[in-house]
């Protein structure tokens, strides 16, 4: 079965998988947590290889979206170099798996994907959009949360974006 697949990157961010038929996948960023809780979190690439191998085993993925990342004025150097080191891990094994990738600017898929939903709060039109296209997928990060997330609707868009670029 065809599918696509979305990454949100960020170690807060999602990865889903969007079949052609059926519903979407997803999977949180796989991080590493330091024993006793003490320490930064750290992105899990076996995690990450395995949750794309799994999908690139039960699908046929025709696109992967990986968001591009870019330095936002007065973010701090260890934020952008978290950013940078996810977003180049994550290229870096998509190519090793012989993924094709695509990495738009969130600027061009949001473009695409929110062209008709008003409102200057990305966050909350990524979800809005959707919750709209996709009424039945839970957009919470968990069933305990209360409210829906942007990084796991903007993983479902990424892929929904994708889907749409290979027609």
């Amino acid at each position: 079965m065809n599918a696509t697949i979305g990454i949100d990157v960020g170690k807060s961010g999602f990865l889903c998988c969007l079949p052609m038929v059926g519903p979407p996948e997803f999977a949180p960023m796989p991080m590493i947590v330091p024993s006793g809780g003490k320490g930064k979190r750290r992105y899990d690439v076996s995690g990450l290889v395995v949750t794309l191998m799994d999908w690139m085993r039960r699908y046929d993925i025709h696109l992967a979206a990986i968001e591009r990342q870019q330095v936002h004025p007065g973010q701090g150097s260890v934020s952008c170099f978290s950013l940078g080191e996810g977003f180049g891990l994550l290229v870096g094994i998509a190519a090793a798996l012989g993924l094709p990738t695509e990495t738009p600017h969130p600027r061009t898929w949001q473009a695409e994907m929110m062209r008709d939903t008003p409102g200057s709060d990305p966050k909350a039109r990524s979800i809005e959009v959707a919750g709209r296209l996709f009424p039945t997928v839970d957009l919470r990060p968990t069933e305990r949360c209360r409210v829906p997330d942007h990084n796991k609707s903007d993983s479902l868009l990424l892929a929904e974006w994708a889907r749409r670029r290979i027609g």
